[in-house]
């Protein structure tokens, strides 16, 4: 297939083969997302007992529960992560009040349910079904994915809004003409990212990410369509802006008052800022300064 002055070749939507390779996308990630469900909904059921960072966790958890969401709440905001996912949690608690614990893994799990779900229901209407299959292949087949699916942890929240997020953007991003029954899924996912920016505050770059995309795309396209483009992708983009600035307003930063103060954990503090030694992997990244030249990023 010919596209500008360079010749390529890929295979076509209609062919066997292209069509062969989406079924064994969907057929892997079909099962991976049953065995990865099928042991965490074990482990939630049979391991009754707080481990790993689940004692860290909760904490926010059970405040957000207990007190709900006010400005003063999330200034007591304890973990470096946003308040996102914990409140995430903290809904299925305040929902069943009975078993804490099993409520806060639950909503957990029920992240990566919809995650899972809402891939695999949207891929077949999609430009790209291959793409949405691989992207939720490779997150299941991750190690940590059955670790972070089962415990307390921000994770699922986090990858449930920043993975369908960044796969409706180049959804919306690659259309070939710009369609306004199209936008609200451009607003959408850039709503989705900015929610997982305020779960994990390194998703800020997918903003930069989506933004040069943005410019990719739009360099392709012809100086008419280029007009009626801009102002579309504009708007899917300042989407993701609104619920970052309401955490900086009340954080007052990207980092919670308490961490960045030292007042969570003894000896520790938050900052953001970047990575110079690590810019390929993350623009931006939160890391614990301890006392000494050590740095333990997250």
């Amino acid at each position: 297939m010919s596209s500008g002055h360079a010749t390529r070749f890929e295979l076509a939507p209609t062919s066997p083969s292209y069509q062969a390779s989406i079924r064994n996308y969907h057929r892997l990630t079909v099962l991976l997302f049953f065995l990865n469900t099928l042991s965490a909904l074990l482990f939630i059921l049979f391991v009754n007992h707080a481990t790993y960072d689940d004692p860290y966790h909760l904490p926010d958890v059970h405040r957000y529960a207990r007190e709900g969401v006010s400005a003063n709440s999330i200034r007591a905001h304890i973990n470096a992560p946003g308040p996102t996912a914990y409140l995430w949690m903290a809904l299925a608690v305040r929902t069943f009040p009975g078993d804490e614990l099993r409520s806060a893994r639950a909503a957990i799990l029920v992240s990566w349910l919809l995650l899972g779900a809402g891939i695999l229901a949207a891929a077949r209407y999609t430009r790209f079904p291959s793409l949405w299959y691989a992207a939720l292949f490779v997150t299941l087949a991750f190690p940590h994915a059955l670790t972070a699916t089962a415990l307390v942890l921000t994770e699922g929240p986090a990858l449930l809004f920043a993975t369908l997020g960044a796969l409706m953007w180049v959804e919306f991003l690659s259309l070939p003409s710009f369609n306004l029954d199209r936008e609200p899924v451009g607003v959408a996912g850039g709503v989705l990212i900015g929610l997982a920016i305020t779960c994990r505050q390194y998703y800020l770059a997918l903003l930069p990410t989506g933004l040069l995309f943005a410019l990719f795309q739009w360099r392709k396209r012809s100086a008419q369509a280029r007009s009626l483009w801009v102002l579309p992708i504009l708007l899917s983009l300042a989407a993701s802006i609104p619920p970052v600035l309401l955490l900086v307003a009340v954080w007052k930063g990207l980092s919670s008052p308490n961490m960045a103060s030292g007042i969570s954990y003894r000896n520790w503090t938050s900052t953001v800022g970047a990575n110079c030694h690590n810019l390929l992997h993350r623009t931006l990244f939160s890391s614990f300064e301890i006392p000494g030249d050590a740095t333990l990023t997250t």
